[in-house]
């Protein structure tokens, strides 16, 4: 459906540093993928870094992926414009929010009800 309604909106897709079990997962959706879609993924083996660089231009490739690109500071990982992820902020867990939401459990047979009433405590809490 995606390709349906947006056909151009993938130019290339570069696989790099596929698991063993690649093969086997893109055989199961193969498919699925238009011709057209299937044309523009690309798995680049062991000189990946060389073969990358036929496709897109060494400077628009941070250096540390075998391009020229770096940050205006020198940075090879070119962080000021690729985040490279990090540890998530503590507001994002939500251990202690399900521990509060999951405090027991009750079993409704069928044919009756149960009415529950609890206060929210916190913002986009989630009911489970």
């Amino acid at each position: 459906m995606f390709e349906d309604n947006f056909p151009e909106s993938l130019k290339h897709l570069f696989v790099i540093k596929a698991p063993k079990l690649f093969p086997v997962a893109y055989n199961l959706v193969k498919h699925i993928l238009s011709e057209d879609t299937r044309k523009k993924l690309i798995v680049l083996g062991a000189n990946w870094k060389e073969d990358l660089q036929k496709y897109i231009d060494p400077s628009e490739i941070p250096m540390i992926y075998g391009g020229t690109l770096t940050d205006p500071d020198g940075n090879p990982k070119c962080e000021s414009k690729i985040c490279l992820g990090g540890d998530v902020p503590k507001k994002y867990y939500v251990r202690d929010q399900l521990k509060q939401q999951y405090e027991h459990s009750i079993m409704v047979n069928r044919g009756s009800s149960q009415q529950l009433e609890y206060e929210i405590l916190f913002p986009n809490c989630v009911l489970r």
